[in-house]
């Protein structure tokens, strides 16, 4: 039904026409799942990964990954409020109210994010506890909730708060202790051990924080008819009310705040204050707080048409079942130290530039694979050009992509000379296996000036740059490179400086 109503946009979409920053990042992941992109997109990579092992264009893994884990979720669904004593025609209607949901019909219009397969994996959580299994089976769901969005972290304190009634504080603690442990590792190793060097954009300041309270209260008006979800909020109010709903929030209360709060705070989420109210974040978001407020709506609706009966049994299982799922948390938290390249990605945080992310991503790792294999890589600024609006988007490989600061603003999209804004200017040099290299400089100015090339800081050699575009060669040693998008800079002694061409060759 969804997938109809939104069958016109969905279709347009494609490996490079994709819709808002978002879609970007993660195509450029799906297409190198390994390699860091920017913060915090790159952090998320179970979803990409998937689309990048089907056997579909990425556009539309995308969209069939969306399809299958809403489906999936909607089954978990089921299955979760009827281990919460649901009757069986009640739990259908929870189905179908989450189905009809305008958070479901955000996600399949945007299939181009983490939400549909964090959901999943956040639903088989609260199935598991819900089942009473044990630390191992638990440490599993939520690692991989942890490698498809860092929300999962959030929400693992419910972990204790679902089963201090049964197995008392103490217990209660060392099981969530336990089976944090896997996540919180899979989390410290993506944003450490995977990209050291990239800060997190997680902190806002008092400023930032009451610019965006400022934003929800003058935007009430728009916000406040979406948090309804039809109805189903004030239902789950008065479920709220029951005794059999305060149970509910007993054990579930912490995950049904977090749920919440989390589509308001987005805003602040990167701490800039330029950064605007995005209102289509809400309904998507919400989608997290769907599962729990349709339980307590149910529970409301049992008022009027009883249905509520004894929760079922707990589930049992073996030993060797809790210890297989518990050694395979483990190593799914360790995976990210072996399995992710550390190939150090320049910093693309910034002015929100799709398609200049995607065809960083792209077409560095492409030169960087060409140096690799000992084949020129000629960047020929003067005879590429992308213009948005204006070149068809298959052709944003002619980016001037590897122009850094100091050209100008948004010089990658230029089409005409490339001439240096500042006494300083840097380019990219991606590079695979560090080794020497043969690099050509083309350089021109109005009079004769020295030019020092530096490359990741350190001076290399001191050209004469002069009217008539003259070929200059410097040898990169390989000990000055790393295995990611080096910098290679330009130091003149005023701006005006004209780069006209730029070749690398491995030096063997």
């Amino acid at each position: 039904m969804h997938r109809e109503a939104h069958e016109t946009s969905l279709d347009r979409y494609d490996q490079n026409t994709l819709p808002g920053f978002d879609a970007h990042v993660y195509m450029a992941m799906a297409d190198a799942p390994g390699v860091f992109t920017l913060p915090p997109w790159g952090w998320r990579p179970l979803t990409p990964w998937l689309v990048h092992l089907l056997p579909l264009a990425s556009s539309r893994g995308f969209a069939w990954i969306s399809f299958l884990f809403l489906t999936l979720s909607g089954g978990l669904l089921f299955l979760f409020l009827r281990r919460l004593g649901c009757g069986s025609q009640a739990a259908l209607l929870g189905v179908a109210a989450f189905a009809f949901a305008q958070p479901v019909s955000a996600a399949v219009a945007y299939p181009f994010l983490s939400e549909p397969v964090t959901l999943s994996l956040v639903l088989a959580l609260l199935l598991a506890l819900e089942s009473g299994c044990g630390a191992g089976p638990l440490a599993l769901v939520a690692t991989l909730a942890a490698l498809s969005k860092e929300v999962a972290i959030l929400l693992l304190p419910v972990i204790f708060f679902a089963r201090r009634d049964r197995d008392g504080d103490r217990r209660a603690l060392v099981t969530t202790l336990v089976a944090a442990a896997p996540a919180l590792l899979a989390t410290f190793l993506l944003r450490h051990a995977w990209a050291p060097a990239r800060p997190a954009p997680l902190a806002a300041d008092a400023d930032a924080l009451w610019i965006a309270l400022w934003r929800l209260i003058e935007r009430a008006d728009e916000w406040l008819p979406v948090v309804l979800l039809g109805g189903l909020t004030p239902l789950a109010l008065l479920g709220a009310l029951r005794v059999p709903g305060r149970l509910l929030l007993r054990r579930y209360g912490y995950a049904l705040a977090v749920t919440w709060a989390s589509p308001f705070a987005a805003s602040v989420y990167t701490g800039d204050k330029s950064v605007p109210f995005f209102l289509d974040d809400i309904p998507r978001l919400l989608l997290y707080a769907l599962p729990l407020t349709l339980a307590l709506a149910l529970v409301a609706w049992d008022a009027a048409f009883a249905h509520l009966e004894a929760p079922g049994v707990r589930l049992t299982y073996g030993t060797r079942a809790a210890l297989a799922t518990g050694l395979a948390a483990i190593a799914l938290g360790a995976l990210p130290a072996f399995a992710l390249d550390p190939y150090r990605r320049a910093d693309l945080s910034g002015p929100r530039d799709g398609r200049l992310v995607l065809t960083f991503c792209r077409e560095s790792l492409a030169e960087a694979r060409r140096l690799e294999q000992g084949r020129l890589v000629d960047y020929d600024p003067e005879r590429r050009s992308f213009v948005p609006r204006k070149s068809y988007p298959e052709l944003m490989g002619r980016m001037r992509w590897y122009l850094r600061d100091g050209w100008g603003p948004a010089a990658h999209y230029g089409d005409g000379p490339v001439v240096a804004q500042s006494s300083q200017a840097a380019l990219v040099l991606p590079c695979l296996r560090p080794e020497d290299l043969n690099a050509t400089l083309a350089l021109q100015a109005s009079h004769p000036m020295p030019v020092r090339v530096a490359i990741n800081g350190r001076i290399l050699a001191e050209l004469q740059a002069r009217p008539e575009p003259e070929r200059l060669r410097v040898l990169v040693p390989g000990g000055t490179l790393f295995r990611g998008d080096n910098e290679l800079r330009l130091l003149a002694p005023e701006p005006g400086l004209r780069l006209v061409g730029l070749r690398l060759r491995a030096a063997r």
